[in-house]
């Protein structure tokens, strides 16, 4: 469901409102982190692997660290099971994309959402900007051109007891 705050009508989402909205939460660090925090199957796939992305001229080098997170998804429709590799770059520690299949057989879809431009705001890293790719076409990106983190609160939420 999607709500518009102006109108105030709420409307079924559309395949791409879901596709964002998976992007945004689930192919995030907090997705990631979210996971393991569940029922999720985590795997850790490569440490420093070397990766080449031939996209960019010249060719970017990055060594990563990849996991791959079985975990049930949200689909709007329901839940499904995907597996997941998230990669990190592994000097930064930085999300740098998100790697998986949508569909099985030959009407499968490959995404990668990528991140980039990661800033600090506050003592907080924020990328800017998120791109999902579909079979190597762009489906969207968001670009953040700023962000405001708040002083920790001190409400006692997380005290020791």
């Amino acid at each position: 469901m999607v709500a518009d705050p102006v109108s105030a009508k709420v409307t079924a989402a559309t395949a791409t409102d879901q596709a964002l909205m998976e992007t945004l939460q689930a192919d995030s660090v907090d997705g990631f982190l979210q996971a393991m925090d569940g029922q999720a199957a985590m795997t850790v796939i490569a440490r420093s692997a070397r990766s080449v992305d031939e996209r960019t001229r010249p060719a970017t080098i990055q060594d990563l660290d990849i996991y791959e997170v079985v975990a049930a998804v949200d689909t709007g429709a329901g839940k499904v099971v995907r597996a997941k590799h998230y990669c990190f770059d592994a000097a930064t520690h930085m999300l740098t994309r998100v790697r998986y299949l949508l569909g099985s057989g030959e009407s499968s879809t490959q995404v990668e959402v990528s991140y980039s431009g990661w800033t600090n705001a506050g003592g907080q890293a924020v990328p800017g900007r998120i791109e999902r790719r579909e079979n190597g076409v762009s489906a969207f990106a968001v670009a953040i051109h700023g962000a405001g983190m708040s002083a920790a609160a001190k409400d006692g939420v997380f005290d020791q007891p």
